[in-house]
């Protein structure tokens, strides 16, 4: 790793006007994306180095993405009016606000942000949440979309995503050629295989039923600019358990509003504790919802509270969210490293999934 802090200096060297850079740490290698905390001296020794975030996107990352993220960035912190911290990408040397390099044979776009403040008590592995955060994460939820309500996207810019009327059998191809991969290394995957074997059938009929829900909906549900992982580890709070920033909007694109809402609530009420694993008390998200409306109404946006379509879908976008992330963890990214996380997440989301369905089940009775 200290290699690839020197790069990465030496990047920021070349390619940025911040000054002596002393020191550069890694923060956090991070399932999508690597963070790191460039330290900087633009005064005399005596005077405390100013710090910058740097993150190295993944390889899978396109320009286009990161068009649509720094835009939304700059947008919206022009909106805010300082009710909460907001991240901002710094211009190169040439103009940008990203830089593309190599490094060992790969090829990755770096950006640096300046840096937020506040507690980050919570992830969405931990999501012990008080009354106080989680009334604030329905009002960040609302005032994340107000604020970004607007928002027009440089041409051609944003993520390449099948419409979800697409992904549905896209996640399901995932399912069965993840199993399939994974099975070739029965050394390092076999505790996850064995078991997601005796669940991928069921697994793929409630990706149905998601299918043929959504299918009734979808001409009621909103659309605006997600933040596509709008969850507590997302976030950073005060002293007093509110939301002070929101960050990591590299997933940011247009979508159902819904999505936003669901992933958020599922993140913050679904259970870790082992005595109830995986389990999702949805009924819990009604005073989010309420908190959610009222917010839309004080802030006169055109969004508006959520509908009653939108609400009857609630659980099932709920289902989705973590259908499509469960399709990514298993298809998408590399768990050579953690494989035991692997198994252990899969369990939990696809306990959540049937636990949502059996709620789902006993509404539609």
């Amino acid at each position: 790793m200290k290699d690839t802090e020197l790069f990465i200096k030496e990047v920021l060297d070349a390619s940025y006007s911040l000054g002596e850079i002393v020191e550069v740490k890694e923060i956090k290698a991070g399932d999508t994306n690597n963070s790191f905390m460039a330290y900087v001296r633009s005064g005399s020794d005596s005077d405390e180095p100013v710090r910058w975030y740097v993150r190295q996107y993944n390889e899978g990352e396109e320009e286009r993405d990161i068009i649509f993220e720094h835009a939304l960035e700059e947008y919206m912190a022009e909106r805010v009016n300082g009710e909460v911290q907001t991240i901002l990408p710094v211009k190169t040397k040439a103009g940008g606000t990203w830089v593309v390099e190599e490094y060992k044979g790969r090829k990755n776009f770096y950006a640096v942000f300046n840096v937020i403040s506040g507690n980050e008590p919570y992830s969405w592995e931990y999501n012990n949440m008080s009354e106080a955060a989680l009334d604030s994460c329905a009002e960040i939820t609302a005032k994340f979309h107000a604020w970004s309500y607007g928002f027009r996207a440089p041409e051609g810019s944003g993520k390449s995503e099948s419409p979800l009327e697409e992904q549905f059998g896209e996640w399901k191809e995932c399912f069965r050629k993840g199993l399939e991969a994974k099975k070739e290394e029965p050394e390092v995957f076999r505790r996850f295989t064995d078991y997601f074997e005796g669940e991928i059938d069921e697994l793929c009929r409630i990706v149905d039923f998601c299918s043929g829900e959504f299918a009734k909906y979808k001409d009621d549900l909103a659309m605006c600019v997600n933040h596509k992982d709008l969850n507590p580890g997302n976030l950073m709070f005060d002293d007093d358990d509110r939301v002070c920033a929101v960050f990591d909007m590299d997933w940011c694109n247009y979508d159902y509003r819904i999505y936003d809402i669901a992933w958020m609530g599922y993140q913050a009420i679904a259970s870790w504790d082992t005595d109830s694993w995986g389990k999702v008390p949805v009924r819990n998200l009604d005073r989010f919802v309420e908190t959610y409306n009222k917010v839309m109404i004080e802030r006169e946006c055109p969004l508006g509270p959520l509908n009653r379509s939108e609400t009857e879908f609630l659980p099932v976008m709920m289902i989705i969210g973590a259908i499509k992330v469960l399709a990514d963890f298993i298809f998408y990214e590399e768990h050579h490293h953690d494989a035991p996380r692997l198994f252990v997440n899969s369990w939990r989301f696809i306990e959540s999934v049937k636990d949502l369905k059996r709620y789902v089940d006993s509404k539609n009775q």
